[in-house]
């Protein structure tokens, strides 16, 4: 909504109605901070009015409410193990290092696309009308993404989903490097993309996250995986920044495609070995099982002899 309505705006009036609109949205977050803290403090109030209550009366104020605590199969209640900051980092980088080279190189390359890609569209001569739209579309399509995302997951897979994120953002850069100068409104054909791109990255880093680490340590895992994904960032803008100054914005964004496919490949390496070596245990455990049963039918004809 705020890109509809700025994008417009900028073309009649200039830059300078960013002034009123950036007091207002000022205003308007000093408003959303009073509504929260007002909030929040109605909610404590309710909340020490039930704990100041007797058991009996929770009980009716909670409509009778029981919370049984979470219990493993053998009766005992979960433990919740922290773990110092080391072996956090150890785990991750253990349990999916290949993952977080692929998130490293595909964060870096949507920094380049949402700080330098105006820039280039603006030197190919468009309106912001057109790129007020283009943000329209992105996230358009990223709303669908997140609403699909459990299933996206169970059927496809955390690694999957982030191989699809790469695919798409390497298609939509190399079509950017494509466009005439002067036909900028075929970038709203490419947008989509960038929907799916940040989508499926989004609910793979989370996912892997929450499932890399044991429980008691979601928060620090979540910003651990958080930490690789700004350092891409902050690569990827410094590298784009230089490479668009020394060799112009087009090559610039076929590199940053290259460097996704190199994440990529490195991701997909790592499922192809990890499924090999499946497949290579899978004959050791039949032959096993064979020898076993020779051995034991050996035995009973050896017995039965005997006899």
């Amino acid at each position: 909504v705020a890109s509809l309505i700025l994008s417009p705006l900028l073309d009649r009036v200039g830059f300078t109605v960013c002034y009123p609109l950036a007091i207002g949205a000022l205003l308007f977050v000093i408003l959303t901070l009073v509504l929260y803290d007002g909030t929040t403090r109605t909610q404590q109030r309710m909340e020490f009015t039930v704990l100041s209550m007797g058991d009996d009366e929770q009980d009716d104020a909670r409509g009778e409410e029981t919370v049984i605590p979470e219990a493993s199969t053998n009766g005992t209640t979960h433990e919740r193990t922290r773990l110092p900051l080391v072996t956090l980092i150890k785990t991750l980088v253990v349990s999916g290092g290949a993952f977080l080279v692929c998130l490293t190189c595909i964060s870096s390359g949507q920094a380049i696309v949402d700080n330098l890609s105006f820039l280039f569209f603006e030197g190919l001569g468009t309106s912001w009308m057109v790129l007020g739209l283009s943000v329209v579309v992105k996230i358009a399509f990223e709303v669908p993404v997140f609403y699909y995302g459990e299933y996206l997951l169970t059927r496809v897979g955390t690694n999957k989903l982030m191989i699809v994120g790469c695919v798409c953002y390497m298609a939509r850069v190399l079509a950017y490097t494509y466009i005439p100068f002067g036909k900028v409104k075929y970038v709203l054909l490419m947008e989509p993309l960038h929907g799916i791109t940040y989508g499926t990255v989004q609910i793979a880093m989370v996912e892997f996250a929450a499932q890399s680490l044991p429980t008691g340590n979601e928060a620090a895992g979540q910003g651990l995986v958080y930490f690789f994904r700004e350092f891409g960032s902050v690569v990827g803008v410094a590298f784009g920044g230089w490479t668009e100054h020394v060799l112009g914005p087009r090559v610039m964004f076929r590199i940053s495609a290259l460097i996704v496919f190199v994440g990529s490949c490195v991701l997909l390496a790592r499922g192809v070995f990890r499924n090999n070596c499946d497949c290579m245990s899978a004959p050791r455990s039949v032959e096993e099982e064979i020898r076993l049963r020779e051995d034991k039918e050996s035995i009973e004809v050896l017995v039965t002899d005997l006899s």
